[in-house]
């Protein structure tokens, strides 16, 4: 079923997690929620493209607090244009953006959802379990603040035309020939390590330390700093009385057949088939859950994560 058709009625608060996969949200959501879990087929395979054919038609009585720099407050944005369709966007990313992870952490999403009042519905859109991993055993980079002048992949700003136009000679190259040759789009990542540039996203980076074993360890480990993150929220709200639903964008890919991340126009089921989990309740936190979670040494503060990467 189309995750629109799922979205349209039966919920007070939906909350979105970032390139969340179905098989790995059907596997560890458990730990946390009971409820209804359907999988659904999403309008896109990127933010831009979910988004875009999700968010049609106005949604009065409707606040979108969001983590996702795409989806924005600016009127002038021609692209995501939130700021017609809700009656208020929320700029979580803009004065909450990590410098040091290059994210914004599920807890500042948290905290400005539970400030306000609901008077209407809310929507709620977390980054994770997208890269930057917060794990030690995950984390090379993050992506630079929105707002911010330099590349701290490249050291390079993001907006000199030197570097905008050669990442964009590399990437249209380097397309055209793995479109040609029909090889996968890892062949794009392969390339730009091998003639020495740098990683081309966090994903890549992690992907380059780690390897594809260890990108899918650090992305099942945002899954759960997702959803436990996800879960405390949605605790609160559903004590409130509320119909709170759970679900993503899109999925992301992890070096099946070679290719990574979640490019747009993409017909993949791992990026197209998405959760949407109606919430029953929340499990209490048992002793072996939190030993699950914290096993993998996720820590979700920013001064401990620095302290176990960089001590």
């Amino acid at each position: 079923m189309r995750q629109i058709d799922i979205l349209k009625d039966g919920w007070d608060v939906i909350i979105v997690l970032d390139a969340m996969r179905y098989d790995h949200f059907s596997e560890l959501h458990k730990y946390f929620f009971d409820g209804i879990l359907e999988v659904s087929r999403s309008a896109g395979s990127c933010t831009k493209e979910w988004f875009i054919n999700t968010f049609q038609e106005r949604m009065p009585g409707t606040i979108y607090i969001s983590a996702n720099p795409f989806i924005n407050s600016s009127k002038d944005d021609k692209r995501c244009k939130a700021a017609r369709i809700f009656d208020r966007v929320i700029d979580v990313w803009l004065n909450h953006w990590d410098e040091h992870l290059g994210s914004v952490l599920p807890t500042s999403v948290n905290k400005v959802a539970l400030s306000l009042e609901m008077n209407g519905r809310v929507i709620i859109h977390y980054l994770q379990p997208h890269a930057p991993y917060l794990t030690p055993r995950g984390f090379v980079y993050g992506f630079p603040n929105p707002r911010s002048q330099r590349n701290p992949l490249s050291g390079i700003g993001i907006e000199e035309e030197s570097y905008k136009k050669l990442k964009s000679k590399i990437f249209k190259a380097s397309s055209i020939l793995a479109s040609f040759l029909r090889v996968p789009n890892g062949y794009v990542f392969r390339m730009a390590e091998a003639i020495g540039l740098p990683p081309l996203s966090p994903l890549d980076a992690t992907r380059r330390k780690y390897g594809v074993d260890g990108l899918v360890r650090a992305y099942k480990d945002n899954v759960l700093v997702a959803l436990d993150a996800a879960s405390r929220l949605a605790e609160r709200f559903i004590g409130s009385g509320l119909n709170v639903v759970v679900t993503s964008d899109h999925g992301e890919l992890l070096g099946e057949g070679g290719n990574f991340s979640h490019p747009c126009g993409s017909k993949s089921e791992l990026l197209r088939n998405v959760p949407v989990l109606h919430v029953k309740s929340v499990k209490e936190r048992r002793p072996e859950m939190m030993k699950l979670i914290y096993s993998t040494k996720v820590m979700l503060m920013r001064d401990k994560i620095q302290r176990s990467l960089f001590t």
